[in-house]
């Protein structure tokens, strides 16, 4: 049976030297054992010889020392040594490798072992074992040699320091450098946020972003669930940990956050304990979100996670800001292209070729192209412009302005269409800057046939508007000269049916009186033909004018009435007149202001039937006083009205009456808006018609 050797001795001297010297350096117990063993001059193993100094720092230190013979066999194991595999020391002693460790850490461990022997020299390595039970474990190992006091190898000697959370660091950090490197865009987000829960070793990870307006909200980027890509969720703020992060700064709770949290239901849907986050700021400062890893069970390595967190948290700042202006060039590209389809006007951009690189859909209509076909063709091909009158070619303007560099505008030119139609436009060519270089340009245009239609047709209207002047001119000048013609002869014949009247050239026979009062009438009524007709040249020579003083208006209304009375008894009419009591002073011109009255009244007596009545009613209307020849006739059709105060109109009833100039109603609309005053009727068919006019008190 094999009886393992645990007797080992160390030379007092050798203890003595090296102890003073680890006091001294104040060195841990495996630095101290590593710096003893490898500065042993003779490279013999006498120093686990273990005297009781050393024993102590051996059997207490927490990392392991143990010495293997030739075959493999442990001869030597400390405390520490001992529990890597689960065992108490004298279970480990006397066995091998195998019995602790699975096929290929065990192969392994031999193999390092093996070049020791060979080398005969101490090595320093790291080695990732795998014991029977599944558990690994990452080790810092020297191996050395292990010689008898004569100088002979007699095994293997090592001490072992655990470096599994270092290497888990290690892995974590290269995971994230993978995660980091992944693709910008959506799949980044999912990518880093996976890799942390691994390097965490956590349950969930979430990257969210404050949704605006109000920024109390967060929407997740992306969400990691045990391993898998689940779908983004929108959650409040408020009552959760992450309002202790946003904006502020690094926040976690190792144990126990969903008992903190009481109200928030997915820390508490998912049974959260332990829970960690850091905010995101964009470039001023403000806040755009959170990381956050979480775990069902209590955070490990809290200081790897807070330092992980860190790194990551500017790379996603700086995709989560890439993103927003990727979306916002998006937008303004969606906003740009809705803009350029909806355009009336048509749109072309170009390269410093010439040759198309952009055209907006109403372009290719105007010009009668399918759009996709204009794509890289050169402007001058498609923007044809007819043959000069001199039939020399002129510089195109996209060329002009890629040369010159400076815009150009023309309000008026033409474009040939696909089918060789002539195209009306206006157009301005812009160059495209970047810096001093000119890398194309932007021609815009219009269609500008229907300003070239109304054009004409205003040319039209101008030239008729002239011809027109010209008639009225002619007639204006034709109606002064007939309107002085006929006013000599009328006033003989006026004048010499008065002394036929006063029997100046003897007695008349009754029948002869009747004959010289019908010669009066006439008279009268070409009178008042005439004084239209000259009052019209008037208006129209601009020589129209009021005479106004202060009048009594009631003395004007009863002299006139006064003056028709005759004409009524003649026709069988009613005429009275309805004034105030006291005097109205108005300032006027009475004689023009006569003429108006006189004017509603002789038509109200022409379209009166005999028996009829016509009444006239003045009062007083605030600062106005108001006139209305009101009569029992025909009356006047709603849609004759608005033709009644237009020159030279007479209405279908008014023709058959008799002879009239269709003047007296706009001279009197003249007249009444010169003393400030207005003017208008009412009437309706068979029930009488009431026409007024107010005058102000002072013009």
């Amino acid at each position: 049976m094999y009886v393992p050797r645990c007797n080992l001795e160390l030379p007092d001297e050798l203890v003595a030297r090296l102890g003073s010297q680890a006091e001294k350096a104040n060195l841990s117990a495996t630095a101290y054992l590593r710096d003893l063993l490898e500065r042993d001059a003779n490279g013999s193993m006498a120093a686990l010889e273990l005297a009781p100094p050393l024993r102590g720092i051996v059997e207490q230190t927490s990392d392991a020392v143990f010495v293997k013979d030739l075959e493999g066999r442990y001869r030597y194991v400390n405390p520490a040594a001992a529990a890597l595999v689960n065992r108490k020391p004298d279970e480990v002693l006397g066995n091998r490798d195998p019995d602790f460790f699975d096929a290929e850490s065990a192969e392994r461990i031999v193999q390092r072992d093996a070049e020791v022997l060979a080398t005969r020299k101490p090595t320093t390595y790291e080695e990732v074992l795998t014991t029977l039970d599944g558990t690994k474990r990452a080790y810092l190992i020297t191996k050395f040699p292990y010689r008898t006091p004569e100088g002979r190898i007699d095994g293997i000697a090592a001490i072992s320091s655990e470096i599994t959370d270092r290497h888990r660091n290690e892995d974590a950090f290269r995971e994230l450098a993978q995660g980091l490197s992944a693709t910008t865009g959506s799949s980044f987000f999912s990518s880093i946020a996976t890799y942390l829960a691994k390097a965490l070793e956590v349950d969930f990870v979430l990257i969210g972003e404050l949704v605006a307006p109000n920024q109390d909200m967060i929407r997740t980027v992306t969400l990691v669930a045990k391993g898998q890509v689940i779908d983004n969720m929108q959650y409040q703020l408020s009552g959760t940990p992450c309002e202790n992060v946003v904006g502020r700064s690094l926040c976690s709770y190792v144990r126990g956050v969903k008992h903190l949290f009481p109200n928030d239901r997915e820390l508490q849907e998912f049974g959260i304990e332990g829970y960690v986050g850091i905010p995101l700021f964009d470039l001023e400062g403000r806040a755009l979100g959170l990381i956050a890893a979480m775990n069902g069970k209590p955070l490990n390595n809290l200081a790897t996670a807070e330092s992980l967190l860190r790194i990551v948290a500017k790379r996603v700042e700086a995709e989560l800001i890439r993103d927003r202006a990727d979306q916002a060039i998006k937008q303004m590209g969606h906003t740009l292209e809705l803009i350029l389809n909806s355009a009336g006007d048509g749109i072309f951009g170009v390269d410093p070729s010439g040759k198309t690189t952009l055209v907006n859909p109403a372009a290719a209509r105007m010009l009668g192209y399918p759009p996709e076909s204009l794509m890289g063709l050169p402007a001058t091909q498609i923007l044809r412009r007819p043959p000069s009158e001199s039939g020399k070619e002129a510089i195109h303007p996209v060329e002009q302005v890629l040369r010159s560099g400076a815009s150009l505008s023309v309000l008026e030119d033409y474009f040939l269409t696909k089918d060789g139609a002539v195209l009306p436009v206006e157009y301005t060519v812009t160059p495209i800057r970047e810096g001093t270089t000119v890398s194309g340009a932007v021609v815009t245009f219009k269609d500008i046939s229907e300003r070239k239609k109304a054009q004409s047709a205003i040319a039209r209207q101008q030239a008729e508007l002239l011809k027109a002047k010209e008639l009225d001119e002619l007639k204006s000048n034709f109606v002064n000269s007939v309107t002085h013609e006929l006013r000599t002869p009328l006033t003989s014949i006026m004048g010499y049916a008065e002394f036929l009247e006063d029997e100046v050239g003897g007695k008349l026979a009754p029948a002869h009186h009747e004959f010289v009062r019908q010669i009066q009438k006439g008279s009268r009524r070409l009178e008042y033909l005439l004084n239209d007709l000259l009052d019209f040249a008037r208006l129209e020579a601009g020589t129209f004018s009021l005479f106004c003083r202060e009048a009594d208006f009631n003395q004007l209304v009863d002299e006139t009435v006064a003056s028709f009375k005759p004409e009524a008894m003649e026709n069988h009419l009613e005429l009275e007149a309805s004034v105030p009591e006291t005097p109205l002073v108005v300032r006027m011109d009475p004689q023009r202001m006569t003429q108006v009255l006189a004017n509603f009244i002789h038509n109200a007596a022409k379209f009166t039937p005999a028996g009829g009545r016509i009444r006239v009613v003045v009062r007083q209307e605030g600062d106005r006083l108001r006139c209305e020849v009101q009569d029992s006739g025909i009356g006047i059709a709603p849609e004759d009205l608005p033709k009644l105060f237009q020159r030279f109109t007479q209405l279908k009833d008014g023709r058959k009456k008799g002879v009239g100039t269709g003047l007296g109603l706009s001279i009197s609309k003249t007249i009444v808006e010169a003393h400030g005053g207005s003017i208008g009727v009412t009437s309706q068919p068979n029930a009488g018609s009431a026409f007024w006019f107010t005058l102000p008190h002072e013009p």
